[in-house]
């Protein structure tokens, strides 16, 4: 399993006001309020039918911006060293990120 690769396809584009690391928010509770907006490649809207009802959807997303992968990093605040499994940190070696987030629904013009 070593060797192994897996490959995936992006089916939409992530953008928010957080387009610096040093700007953007630690930790979930300082980025209450915060606004972005996942854009779907036309190829995949119809994956986004009968969503009307839900309030929340996970968002897995590619990491594109992370350091150099490590195993053991030194969190925000903290004075020692951790596994990177234990922390927020985005310099994992498969450079996967996950949210959930509120479905906002916006109008159609």
């Amino acid at each position: 399993m070593q060797n192994s690769t897996i490959t995936y396809k992006p089916i939409g584009l992530i953008r928010s006001r957080h387009v610096a690391a040093e700007r953007t928010p630690i930790q979930h509770v300082f980025a209450r309020g915060s606004k972005g907006e996942a854009e779907i490649f036309p190829e995949f809207a119809e994956g986004l039918n009968d969503l009307d009802g839900f309030s929340h959807l996970y968002l897995i997303y590619h990491l594109h911006l992370a350091g150099p992968a490590e195993l053991s990093v030194k969190p925000y605040l903290d004075d020692a060293k951790r596994g990177v499994f234990a922390t927020r940190a985005p310099c994992r070696p498969n450079r996967i990120g996950l949210s959930i987030v509120e479905l906002l629904r916006r109008e159609k013009n």
